[in-house]
Parts: C-alpha cells; sequence; structure tokens
C-alpha cells in the first residue's frame, strides 16, 4: 500500500522529487537539509490513513537522524544513539541506496509506459473476418437425484478436513509525532524543573520507537536554535541535561 501525495506516491517519490526539484544529484547532494520540507509534506497527510504511514515515517525518522547528527555536537550525538539503543550504521548510505533503487525502477516504469501508448503494443483490428467456429452438441445437464442430507454430511467432511486459515496478524501502528506537542512538553518540563534542568532520558520516557525520539530531537533543536534551551554535557558519556536559558 502506498499514500499519495498530490504527484507523489510514497515517500522515496517524495524525498526524490524535491531533489531532482533543485537538480541536485541524489549520490552526491546532503540529505539533512530536506527534513523540514519532507516532514511539512508528511503533516499533510489525512489521520485516517495512517495504517500505511510506516514508510513515511520510517524515511521521516531516518531524515531526522541525519539532521541531528549535523547540527548537534559530535560526543553529544554520539551519546544519545549510544543511550537510546539507535543503530550506529549510515543512515545517509542506506537512504542514499533506496533512493537509487526506486529512481531506477521509477524510470523503468516511465518507460514502459511510455511503449504502452506505442502502435505497437497495440492490437489492430483484422483486415478479414475469420469464419465462425462450428457449434459443438452438448447433452444438456441432467440435474443428479441425491437426498440431501447425504449433501449435507459430504459437505461437513470436507469442511472438516481443511485446515483453519491462520489468522494474519496485526502489526501495530504508531501514532504519529506531533512536534508542536515535543516543544510543548520539553518547554513544561524545562519550566517545572527549573535552574535543575531535565535530563534527556526523562523526556524520552520508556519510548523505544524511533520516529518519537527523531521528532522529540527535533524539537529539542529548534527551542536550542531559538536560544530558549540550553543543552550541556558535564562528562562524556554522561546524562544531557537541558535548562531555561537566562534572559539577557
Amino acid at each position: 500500500s502506498y499514500v499519495a501525495l498530490g504527484e507523489f506516491s510514497g515517500p522515496y517519490g517524495l524525498l526524490l522529487a524535491l531533489i531532482e526539484r533543485d537538480e541536485l544529484d541524489v549520490c552526491r547532494v546532503p540529505l539533512a537539509p530536506f527534513a523540514d520540507e519532507f516532514l511539512r509534506f508528511f503533516a499533510e497527510i489525512p489521520d485516517d490513513r495512517l495504517e500505511t504511514l510506516s514508510a513515511f515515517v520510517s524515511v521521516a525518522a531516518q531524515l531526522i537522524v541525519l539532521k541531528s547528527r549535523a547540527l548537534l555536537p559530535r560526543p553529544i550525538a554520539a551519546a544519545v544513539l549510544e543511550a537510546n539503543d539507535l543503530d550506529d550504521v549510515d543512515d545517509a548510505v542506506d537512504l542514499r541506496a533506496r533512493l537509487v533503487r526506486y529512481r531506477v525502477f521509477r524510470d523503468a516504469a516511465r518507460v514502459l509506459g511510455d511503449r504502452m501508448q506505442m502502435p505497437l503494443w497495440q492490437r489492430e483490428q483484422p483486415t478479414r473476418l475469420l469464419p465462425q467456429p462450428k457449434p459443438v452438441f452438448t447433452e444438456p445437464l441432467v440435474p443428479v437425484q441425491s437426498d440431501p442430507r447425504r449433501l449435507a454430511r459430504a459437505m461437513s467432511r470436507i469442511a472438516a478436513r481443511r485446515r483453519p486459515l491462520a489468522s494474519l496478524a496485526m502489526a501495530p501502528v504508531g501514532l504519529k509525532v506531533s512536534i508542536s506537542d515535543r516543544l510543548a512538553a520539553i518547554r513544561e518540563a524545562v519550566r517545572l524543573n527549573g535552574l535543575v534542568g531535565v535530563d534527556l532520558e526523562t523526556l524520552l520516557g520508556d519510548r523505544k520507537d524511533r520516529s518519537f525520539i527523531a521528532v522529540t530531537f527535533l524539537a529539542l533543536l529548534e527551542l536550542s536554535k531559538r536560544h530558549e534551551v540550553e543543552v550541556s554535557q558535564q562528562t562524556l558519556w554522561g546524562p544531557i541535561i537541558i535548562t531555561e536559558r537566562a534572559s539577557a
């Protein structure tokens, strides 16, 4: 299944269109700067399509992680990834490879679509009519006289031999994480803790899904860029503390 946003179908189609719109090379361009625009399109997806959004959430999370790595100091970014057991792999390489594969199939589909419109693929009407086949005589079907109870017993035996279909397990669908909600939550937590501040582990709680963690990072980066909070780490691999920035 896929979600269509205007002329885009699926997350890779959307991200590739954003890159090609600026005539950039997907194999060379940094992907992190496209996070904000991708999330704006992502926010336009209606809530009744949440069951098909796992692919969009995955790509959005990868872009946010890439952006957080680019903006956060390297020791803090590494500590956050280690503390939350995130995959220590090159997300940019993985995402770039998926985009290249998607582009190959997309371009191939376009070529096939163009060829399907050519006369070569269209069946022309025959210049002369072929002779009609001779009718074949068949005997009419005669209903077999049988006891309905015997038929019912036979159907019961057939049904008993058939194995029941295994029910498909429903994959849990994560709720869409709102950046505005995470901004409000961080502001409230910082305000309540005053000068002591709040550590990042408390903000994340027991949530382990990448989308929640990534959106929390994006909200934290936004508050830091606005000079609303200060992010500090006293020791390497120590807790990351967020405090309210003192007004000048």
